[in-house]
């Protein structure tokens, strides 16, 4: 009996080893795989969670779980490298992306994240060695240029730093990346200084250490096949290295700012008042200063009407140069004019607003509105890219065209307090606060501004006339709409109450009834929420957009535009917003969404 079974046993292992390997093997094995697939994402997940709760230490766990559940899946080993690198762990980092570049071929963004590892790590040659391999693959990536520069500086490279910096610079499109770009050219620009003027030390150090080279520094440099030295500096900068110090004796103009005001007045001399702001605004940002930047910013604010504007720059430029006789001469001018003016100002009877509101069906036929639509979408498109001269020139125009626009007066009042102009701003709200007494905003803008003054130990600027005599007034009428505000908090509480079930259709239409009682920035802000998750990211960007202009000073909605524009694909410009969300003062800023923005942010 024993020996019957045996040989049933050997006879079925032999039938077992008879079968081919290819016919036995596939099936499980695919099986394995997906199981173990599934398991690893299911297990990032899980890290993601943990890491945006703030317990990291489990996060690093559960995705170094990821990892032995699926070794040939790199998602959950970049996700392990990019917890380590936000730990400044950057060696265990590279480990996680090399193995996950290994992996896939195609995961070329693991190249990028080396190099910035390495970098960080300030081992610059191997972040040189990857930023190019990284480059061979994705040659449009401008911020691979950067960091290849950045490296090369570090290292004392400066010849290829500087065309790193300038192929950054010509290959950097994105308008949120504009300061990159113009902080690019000044480094390049350094480092070509730099090149010219003091590359002599080297072949002293290298080559001949003679004391006959410190007399004759001529024969080295003409010796050495380096084509810095040959193209660039030629004799006149070696035989003469004190002209330098001697004919830029001015460094509070440099060559940057020169340019921008000679833009200036080109753009002056052909009636562009508009280009003109922009390039002595620019300018005197850049050296703020500059007495003569800010001198001829004020003239065109003077031509273009704006004479409150030029009168405070003008003073500026007195308090840096005193006795600059285009600023004298232009506030002579205009403290002899005032008095009229003002008069006529005054005389305006600001409690009776007809004579406003009839001016704009005489004025604006339909095409006319059409054009003023326009122009405020363009001023929108400057400000959200924080291009405020650009924004006021737009804004202005707007409003000559439409005296009663009030949406255009208060959006001017922010572009002059986001570009530190808080006397003009407070000037713009206090007419949006003739328009309309109830606005709410524009009088907390103003009581902010005048704050902001009082910090900085500068003048209060005086109210136009009758403006706190009609500030009384709303409370007046206030009593018999109780019932509206009721309404309105209601349908906020059933807002916040739909949010905390999770029903984001219930939020969407508890905010709008409630907007239709009146504009409100919570409302606007969960109404964005709740049409972020309902997946209609072009809404949700207008109701962040409508929340900043209620309530300027909130950080909420540069949060909500980050995450509409990446879910919608548009990374450039949710980085952006991600950025004005961590380096907002607000007080609704969380740190809890601060990490997570940086961690977006780092992981580009």
């Amino acid at each position: 009996m024993k020996s019957f079974v045996r040989f049933c046993m050997l006879f079925g292992v032999f039938v077992l080893l008879s079968v081919p390997a290819q016919a036995a093997r596939p099936e499980g094995i695919r099986v394995a795989q997906a199981s173990g697939r599934a398991e690893a994402k299911k297990l990032k997940k899980q890290g993601d969670d943990q890491l945006r709760a703030g317990k990291r230490k489990e996060a690093e766990q559960t995705y170094q779980q990821a990892v032995k559940a699926d070794p040939a899946w790199y998602g959950a080993l970049e996700a392990l490298g990019n917890f380590y690198f936000s730990s400044r762990r950057y060696d265990e980092a590279i480990a996680a992306f090399e193995k996950a570049v290994k992996i896939e071929a195609r995961y070329h963004t693991g190249l990028y994240n080396i190099a910035f590892a390495y970098r960080k790590a300030r081992k610059y040659d191997k972040a040189v060695e990857y930023y190019k391999r990284y480059i061979t693959q994705q040659a449009k990536d401008p911020d691979a240029y950067y960091g290849l520069a950045a490296s090369y500086e570090s290292m004392g490279k400066k010849k290829e730093a500087m065309e790193g910096y300038l192929l950054y610079a010509e290959k950097e499109t994105r308008p949120s990346e504009r300061k990159y770009v113009v902080k690019a050219k000044e480094k390049a620009e350094q480092l070509r200084k730099e090149l010219a003027t003091g590359s002599k030390p080297k072949p002293v150090l290298v080559t001949k250490p003679k004391p006959v080279l410190v007399t004759k520094p001529k024969p080295v440099l003409v010796t050495k096949p380096k084509p810095v030295l040959v193209t660039k500096p030629k004799p006149v900068l070696v035989t003469k290295p004190k002209p330098v110090l001697v004919t830029k004796p001015k460094p509070a103009t440099s060559p940057k700012v020169a340019q921008l005001l000679a833009d200036g007045d080109a753009a002056m001399a052909a009636g562009s008042n508009a280009k003109a702001i922009k390039a002595f605004f620019d300018a005197s940002q850049l050296e703020p200063n500059n007495a003569e930047a800010l001198y001829k910013l004020g003239t065109v604010y003077l031509k273009t009407g704006n004479s409150k504007a030029a009168k405070f720059k003008w003073k500026k430029v007195l308090s840096i140069k005193p006795g600059h006789p285009g600023a004298m001469q232009g506030l002579a001018r205009l403290e002899a004019k005032p008095s009229p003016t003002a008069a006529k100002v005054k005389a305006a009877p600001i409690a009776k607003p007809t004579p406003l509101e009839k001016k704009v069906p005489a004025k604006l036929s339909a095409a006319d509105r059409k054009r003023l639509d326009k122009i405020l979408a363009e001023a929108d498109k400057h400000f959200k890219v924080k291009a405020f001269s650009q924004a006021i020139a737009a804004y202005t125009k707007a409003t000559r065209m439409d005296p009663t626009n009030e949406e255009a007066l208060f959006k001017l009042g922010v572009a002059y307090a986001m570009s530190g102009n808080y006397n003009v701003a407070i000037y713009k709200w206090q007419q949006v606060m003739e328009l309309n007494p109830g606005n709410v905003a524009a009088r907390r803008n103003i009581e902010r501004a005048k704050a902001k003054l009082l910090e900085k130990g500068k003048p209060m600027p005086k109210a136009p006339a009758g403006v706190e005599a009609v500030k009384a007034q709303p409370k007046a009428q206030a009593k018999p709409k109780a019932g509206v505000t009721k309404a309105f908090d209601k349908h906020m509480a059933k807002a916040q109450q739909m949010k905390a079930q999770g029903n984001a259709k219930g939020v969407l239409d508890a905010t709008v009834l409630a907007l239709k009682i009146r504009s409100d920035a919570d409302a606007f802000q969960l109404k964005g929420e709740a049409l972020v998750i309902l997946k209609r990211y072009s809404s949700a960007r207008r109701a962040f957009s409508q929340a900043m202009v209620q309530d300027p000073n909130r950080a909420g909605p540069f949060y909500g535009l980050a995450e509409a524009c990446r879910l919608a694909g548009d990374m450039d410009r949710a980085r952006y917003y991600y950025k004005m969300y961590t380096r907002s003062k607000a007080a609704d800023k969380t740190d809890k969404l601060v990490q997570r923005a940086e961690r977006i942010l780092s992981a580009k």
